[in-house]
């Protein structure tokens, strides 16, 4: 949301490259869940998932690279490059369920992930406004506000860590 001011510091040519990076900001949040997820085949001892889903991940790269980058250039790869992480997260997270359950907050991932995208979606409303400035300040108050709803969503669970934490040794 911020590409409006954060585009000044490359060349103009490579501006319309710009429009890959929510896609691919997007791509490698998957692709840092499946990081996340891939402890349950390590810790079950069946690695070989691991390549499974690897694998899945270079089909889905190929098949969409092949048919839509012919069409669509470069965006195509971005997309096949989200579609590939996003198949990866979701292939990692049934297969763990299935061999090595571990239990996830699914719904406030769910809930994040959509006041994520409804705050990006949102900005593009007004993204053909004439005054950057406004721009700027707009997408920065959405991203303000997603940052004080997780605090509020997460208080409680920041209060219980704390309150977990060892006691210092006072006996020195």
């Amino acid at each position: 949301m911020n590409l409006e001011w954060i585009k000044y510091i490359i060349d103009e040519p490579y501006w319309d490259g710009l429009n890959v990076v929510p896609i691919l900001l997007f791509a490698n949040l998957c692709l840092g869940v499946v990081y996340n997820l891939s402890i349950w085949y390590k810790l079950s001892g069946q690695t070989k998932y691991g390549a499974f889903i690897s694998v899945t991940g270079a089909v889905i790269t190929i098949v969409v690279n092949v048919i839509f980058v012919p069409s669509y250039s470069y965006m195509a790869c971005a997309w096949a490059t989200l579609a590939a992480y996003g198949g990866m997260m979701i292939f990692s997270y049934l297969l763990g369920q299935k061999h090595y359950r571990i239990v996830y907050n699914l719904r406030a991932m769910a809930v994040y992930t959509f006041i994520t995208i409804a705050c990006y979606l949102l900005s593009l409303t007004y993204d053909n406004l004439q005054s950057v400035a406004t721009k700027i300040i707009l997408n920065n108050l959405l991203v303000l506000l997603f940052v004080w709803i997780v605090y509020k969503m997460e208080i409680d669970n920041i209060k219980k860590i704390n309150n977990n934490v060892l006691p210092t040794d006072k006996s020195n």
